[in-house]
């Protein structure tokens, strides 16, 4: 509520112009994320409490299969989310200090109970070991071995692409980056 009082506030301030627009954009995009994200953290939670419903009404147990870890999945997703934001929160008076240490704890506690679940969950979407990366699946056995030489090299950012550079950069940035630097070279300067 601060965020959109102060974008206002300032757009009007300024004459609610182009001009004006621009000054607030940090701030509009900081809305638009957070709304967003306020958004996917009230769906989950609404999902969760349909599924819920629907297990009660055929005669189910909401606590076996998969809700129960679902259910501790959304609760951690949406307290990862508020401490992101634990800054404006507290700023805001919405939560205090405390609390915040509260729900540190209680994502540590969550990441824990998860950990064992953690296969499971990745399984459940059917995406490949090849197509994530992992050295888990690792079908030549040398899951540790290969663990190691990626923390070594930091294979993540270091992976080479297939033209050599780094993994990303010759498939799409470096196209980008070049258009880029045409357009600016062609614009004239207005300092």
């Amino acid at each position: 509520a601060r965020v959109r009082q102060e974008v206002v506030s300032r757009i009007l301030k300024d004459g609610g112009g182009e001009e004006a627009m621009a000054k607030s954009q940090v701030q509009m995009v900081e809305l638009s994320r957070t709304h967003g994200e306020g958004m996917l953290v009230r769906n989950f939670c609404e999902a969760i409490v349909k599924e819920e419903q629907a297990i009660r009404n055929q005669g189910g147990d909401i606590n076996k299969g998969f809700l129960p870890v679902l259910k501790m999945l959304c609760e951690l997703h949406g307290l990862h989310r508020m401490l992101e934001q634990a800054g404006d929160f507290t700023e805001d008076g919405y939560l205090l200090r405390q609390q915040v240490r509260w729900c540190k704890e209680r994502r540590f506690q969550l990441v824990d109970l998860l950990r064992y679940e953690l296969v499971g969950l990745v399984d459940a979407f059917d995406i490949s070991d090849n197509q994530l990366n992992s050295a888990i699946g690792r079908y030549d056995g040398r899951v540790y071995e290969s663990l190691y030489e990626w923390a070594k090299y930091g294979m993540g950012i270091m992976e080479k692409g297939s033209k050599g550079g780094v993994l990303g950069f010759d498939e799409v940035l470096k196209d980008v980056l070049a258009e880029g630097r045409r357009i600016n070279s062609s614009a004239t300067s207005k300092l």
